[in-house]
């Protein structure tokens, strides 16, 4: 098991035949594109990641990868932190036409040449499992409060007639008065 930084290029196919376990960090200056896409990285990606041959032959890459990051919450637009968690469980393939004989429980990997770029595979992994719409899981606090600690939308709910009290009143018998 190599334990220490995650390297960047690497050969899939030789590590995979190798049953190389590799456990380390990416450190979060390495994540372009999650950087843009989250307010702050606050760790480094912890990764863990086991090259090998499954029972059908295949060259498979599996493990994990995590980091916490801040998102905003798009119900209160406050900050939000967040444990990103991407499992992997990808086979190599040379084109895409082996894409399209794989097993349907794995997500595929092409690499058409001897080298390939773990960390941005493992990015790739983390921009989908990040959440398509960041909300807090409690219910968040109204904004919009006025001095009385009531929403505006409740208070204006309060003020306007409900227009089906008429068929609540044709519904028990009663006949609705007319205004």
């Amino acid at each position: 098991m190599l334990k220490g930084q995650i390297p960047r290029q690497v050969d899939p196919r030789k590590l995979a035949l190798r049953d190389a376990e590799f456990e380390g960090e990416i450190t979060s200056s390495e994540l372009d594109r999650i950087t843009e896409s989250v307010l702050s990285v606050d760790s480094d990606v912890n990764v863990k990641l086991q090259f090998s041959r499954d029972e059908q032959g295949l060259l498979t890459v599996k493990g994990s990868a995590k980091a916490q990051v801040s998102l905003e919450c798009q119900r209160c637009l406050e900050c939000m932190p967040l444990l990103l968690a991407a499992n992997i469980n990808v086979a190599i393939a040379r084109n895409e036409e082996d894409c399209a004989r794989l097993p349907k429980y794995y997500d595929s990997w092409v690499v058409d040449t001897d080298s390939a770029d773990l960390i941005a595979r493992i990015e790739d992994e983390l921009l989908l499992a990040l959440p398509i719409v960041a909300l807090h899981e409690q219910q968040c606090i109204e904004f919009n409060e006025n001095e009385e600690g009531r929403s505006t939308s409740d208070t204006e709910v309060e003020s306007k007639p409900n227009p089906f009290s008429v068929l609540n009143k044709l519904k028990s018998g009663n006949k609705p008065t007319e205004n």
